[in-house]
Formats: C-alpha cells, sequence, structure tokens
C-alpha cells in the first residue's frame, strides 16, 4: 500500500501548494503519477488479465497484436466489442509485448477523466480525491475494456453540458465499441435538462425507497433483457444507502438547482444501486453514472467562505461547521479510496508490484 499513501501525500501537499494558481500543472502533476503506477504495475494485477494464462486480456493481446489487419475483425477468437480489439492491434504496432496493452489502456483510461476535471471541476483536488474513491477507479486494474467505456462516457459530460448533442453521442457510441453497456449513457442528454424542484428530489427518494423494496420482484424482468445479470443475492446494501444518502445531501444543499443536471445524472445511479443487493455485477452500469460525483461534490461543496451563509441547512450556516462537514466528505473519499485498493480481490491492487519484479 505504500505507493498509493504516497500517491495520496503527494496530491494533496501538492493540492494545497499550487492551488489554483497552477491548476494546469497540478493536474497534470496528478495525472502523470498515477498513469505511471497503473501503466508500469506488474500485469499480474487484475483478475481479468489472467496472468499466465491463454484466456483473459493478456492472451487476447497476444493474438490480436500478431494477427493481420485483415483477419483483425475476423478472428473467432473472443467476442469482445470490435473496438477494443482493434485498439489491441493498434498498441501491438509499438510493441507486442503484454505491457503496452496496460501503458494503452492507463493512458486511454486516465486523459478523459483529468481532462473533464480539468474542464468542469470547481476543485481539482477534491475532484481527483473522490474519483480515487469510486469503485469505478478500481477498473483500471482489471475490466480494460469498461474503464475505456466509464472514461468516455465521462468525457462526454463536457459536451453535454455545451449541449453539442453530436459530440457526445459520438462519444458514446465510441464507448460502446468497447463495451457495449456504455449505450445506457444516452439516457444523460435529455435527461440533464430535466428541471427538478427541491421537493421534487425529496419524492424522488421515496421512489428509490419503493423500488429497493421491490427490486426482488422486478430483478427477473431486467434479467431477461440483460441475461447475463442473474440474481445471486450477495446481499450488499453498502453502497445504495450511501448513494442516497449523498443523493439526499446534494438535493438538499443544491436548493437554487445550479447542479441540477448531475443530480439527474447521479440519481440513475441511485437507481441502479437499488438492485445491487441482489447482484454486485449490475453496479456496473451505476458506474457510469456515479461518476458524475466527481463534479457534483465539489460544485455544492465549494471551497468558498461566503458560500455557506446561504445554505438552508442552519447548522452549515456557519462557517466553520460547513469547512469541517467539506473536510470531513473529503477524509470520506480518502479512506474508502484506500480501502477499496487494499480489500477489493478483484482488483488485485494490493499488494503492488512494478513489471520488473518477479511475482
Amino acid at each position: 500500500m505504500t505507493i498509493y499513501y504516497l500517491y495520496y501525500a503527494l496530491i494533496i501537499i501538492l493540492g494545497f501548494i499550487l492551488k489554483d494558481k497552477k491548476r494546469e500543472l497540478y493536474i497534470l502533476t496528478s495525472f502523470l503519477v498515477l498513469f505511471l503506477i497503473i501503466a508500469l504495475r506488474h500485469p499480474s494485477m487484475g483478475i481479468d488479465l489472467h496472468y499466465g494464462y491463454e484466456n483473459g486480456y493478456i492472451g487476447v493481446y497476444s493474438v490480436y497484436s500478431n494477427c493481420p489487419w485483415e483477419k483483425v475483425f475476423n478472428l473467432n477468437y473472443v467476442f469482445y466489442e470490435k473496438g477494443f480489439l482493434l485498439f489491441n492491434k493498434v498498441l501491438g504496432i509499438f510493441s507486442k509485448q503484454p505491457q503496452m496493452l496496460l501503458i494503452g489502456t492507463a493512458l486511454v483510461s486516465l486523459v478523459p477523466v483529468f481532462f473533464t476535471i480539468y474542464k468542469e471541476s470547481e476543485d481539482s483536488l477534491f475532484s481527483i480525491l473522490i474519483y480515487l474513491g469510486l469503485p469505478s477507479f478500481l477498473m483500471v486494474f482489471s475490466a480494460l475494456r469498461q474503464v475505456i467505456a466509464i472514461s468516455l462516457v465521462f468525457l462526454s459530460i463536457v459536451y453535454i453540458r455545451k449541449k453539442k448533442f453530436f459530440t457526445q453521442l459520438i462519444l458514446i457510441l465510441l464507448a460502446a465499441t468497447f463495451h457495449k453497456t456504455a449505450l445506457v449513457f444516452l439516457v444523460a442528454y435529455p435527461l440533464y435538462y430535466v428541471k427538478i424542484p427541491l421537493n421534487g428530489r425529496l419524492y424522488s427518494i421515496c421512489f428509490l425507497l419503493i423500488l429497493y423494496c421491490y427490486s426482488r420482484q422486478i430483478m427477473p424482468y431486467l434479467s431477461r433483457i440483460m441475461p447475463a445479470y442473474v440474481i445471486d443475492n450477495n446481499g450488499s446494501n453498502t453502497l445504495f444507502l450511501v448513494y442516497v444518502l449523498l443523493y439526499g445531501l446534494c438535493s438538499t444543499l443544491d436548493y437554487n438547482g445550479e447542479n441540477n443536471g448531475y443530480l439527474n445524472i447521479f440519481y440513475i445511479a441511485c437507481c441502479v444501486m437499488c438492485f445491487e443487493h441482489l447482484n454486485s455485477v449490475i453496479a456496473r452500469l451505476a458506474m457510469y453514472f456515479e461518476m458524475s460525483l466527481v463534479l457534483l461534490l465539489p460544485s455544492i461543496l465549494k471551497n468558498d467562505s461566503g458560500y455557506c451563509l446561504q445554505l438552508p441547512v442552519k447548522i452549515l450556516r456557519n462557517q466553520a461547521v460547513y469547512k469541517a462537514f467539506r473536510i470531513l466528505t473529503i477524509v470520506c473519499f480518502i479512506f474508502a479510496g484506500l480501502y477499496f485498493i487494499k480489500t477489493t480481490y478483484w482488483s488485485m491492487a494490493n499488494p503492488y508490484h512494478f513489471f520488473w519484479e518477479t511475482i
């Protein structure tokens, strides 16, 4: 865990030193260091890579990076999306070694995230810490196809906000060539511009609770649409409760509707998570929408001494209490990020090994 502790320490210290005066330098430095950590890791880190076996991402890369161009889409070796297969072939131009796959995936996965933070975030440090604290971050170690799709979908938010329909559509369709589940984000553009008042937000929380209570009856119908997602009764409710709490908190603090679009997108993540206790795999669909938290929370919990005076919640109108609340939120995401890295078995992010180490 040492390398992760050092990275957290680095971005926090630099975040206070550079602040907004050298924002570009801070984001670039944070990106480069994280890129090196992910790109230079040992290929054994990530359960879906199946290091040492013929199947899995490492095996697929060995096959497709070496096959002729005319056979890239005709080789019935694996049923992965065509965009990802082409991606493997392009990386093979530079190197046939499996490490090239990790380097390329890290680059394509992280650049859209940090670019979006640079363009849209109210607080770069806060956004990066939220990103590291979300389950979707751990996908960079294992679920290579979907993490690329998640990153491209996250980038589309920049163009959704600018009302550039075709640009965001192209990004989502491109993401679907890496993982077809990215198509669920097509609802984001129209949903972003639906205006929902505060009382509507509160009623929507009631709907989440009803949806959760009847999730067991609804899930079999969803399984017909997505046959891969069968009920496995994993019993996990933690993320659902956390998401509903965050949604309720953000809805209350965003009383003027400034972040209406982000809240709408995050609400879909909450709806999907109503079924997470029945099948943890379905939570992967929520990851496309949960990324909105990277921009939502820094916008709502602004580092602005005057902002807290306008809050509808009386206890938060005290500036000291507001700052303490903001710091507590940041600390929770730091703890969550390090906890997920340490305990999530499928990411195999801990212990960390560089590619030159003998495993």
